[in-house]
């Protein structure tokens, strides 16, 4: 989702899709493009064209229709007791008609309540992520991964509070209008959903509550083992009229603005039909929502048809750069 991992706080229009599943759209909004698509699943297969996967890998796209490749092999990185990576954000390459290597590190979390990951001590729990980022020098698995956010420092400690979207923005130039917030987050800018009902200490004092649909905000003063920083309610589904509330699932955050009130956009996408104001949406499709344009902006990709593999045991997803679609040949419009 990254422009580059250790991407800049800047409005960059990029956005990413964790835990997916999939279904049909309803087309009333405007129908957008894209030129990546990356993927996870939970259950072993081979694609369209012969590229065999397993849980835990990573799998990357140019655009629909577009030759699959390996992205991440789970087992090859010493991650060999079937770790469901759920979430993930990662470097979107420069589109260039061929097999486009990921330039820079990938942050994950995982379905599973705790998983043994190779370098990082103790469990990883499921209200954690990890960064993996690989040596040019063939380093051992062990030397790759590090723990990135530790959830249980922060509040994030039951079940329900599950990690289970995770769009990182790194500290780098910030632009205006985007300052009150990112000048203080000096270890950078985590925004996740969690499974299920959460509980977390507000940066006002007090507690944030709210449901798996919500949006929060960490920012973040320190990050890894000892992550310290302050938590923010970006988006209230509740207050945006959604039902059933849990509606928004799989989350993730491509542009954001704070001048003491949160403007994000992001898209995600729901286990159930849905509606939001007057907007009805359908069961496992990828839908954008801006809310400066005031909701739902338009579906962007319908998995049963347009990766019918894929159907069923897709779990984490990133598309990269939502475009209006044109008539040119290819992705890169």
């Amino acid at each position: 989702m990254n422009l580059h991992l250790r991407r800049a706080l800047l409005l960059i229009p990029l956005l990413s899709l964790l835990f997916l599943t999939l279904g049909a759209a309803d087309l009333s909004a405007q129908t957008l493009d894209y030129n990546y698509l990356f993927v996870t699943t939970r259950a072993a297969g081979t694609t369209e064209d012969g590229l065999a996967y397993e849980p835990g890998d990573i799998l990357g796209a140019q655009g629909i229709g577009g030759a699959w490749f390996m992205v991440f092999d789970a087992a090859a990185n010493g991650l060999v007791n079937g770790q469901d990576v759920n979430a993930f954000d990662l470097t979107v390459p420069e589109v260039n008609g061929n097999t486009a290597a990921v330039p820079g590190p990938i942050y994950m979390s995982f379905s599973q309540p705790r998983v043994r990951v190779p370098g990082v001590a103790g469990w990883v729990m499921s209200n954690d992520a990890v960064v993996f980022e690989e040596a040019q020098n063939g380093n051992a698995p062990e030397d790759n991964y590090a723990l990135f956010f530790d959830g249980s420092d922060v509040g994030l400690s039951t079940r329900n509070e599950q990690i289970d979207s995770l769009s990182v923005w790194q500290p780098g130039p910030v632009a205006p209008g985007a300052v009150a917030v990112p000048g203080d987050c000096t270890a950078g800018l985590v925004f996740i959903s969690t499974s299920a009902n959460y509980r977390v200490p507000a940066a006002e004092g007090g507690s944030l509550t709210g449901r798996g649909g919500d949006i929060l905000a960490f920012c973040a003063t320190n990050l890894g083992p000892n992550t310290a920083g302050f938590w923010f309610k970006a988006f209230d589904a509740q207050a945006a009229g959604f039902a059933p509330l849990r509606a928004p699932r799989n989350v993730s955050v491509n542009d954001y603005s704070y001048d003491g009130d949160w403007h994000v956009t992001f898209n995600f996408t729901s286990f159930t039909d849905f509606t939001v104001g007057a907007y009805h949406g359908t069961a496992n499709t990828v839908y954008l929502y801006d809310t400066a344009a005031g909701g739902v902006v338009g579906p962007v990709v319908d998995l049963n048809v347009d990766y019918p593999t894929l159907n069923g045991v897709a779990d984490g997803l990133v598309i990269d750069r939502y475009v209006p679609p044109c008539n040119a040949v290819g992705p890169n419009c």
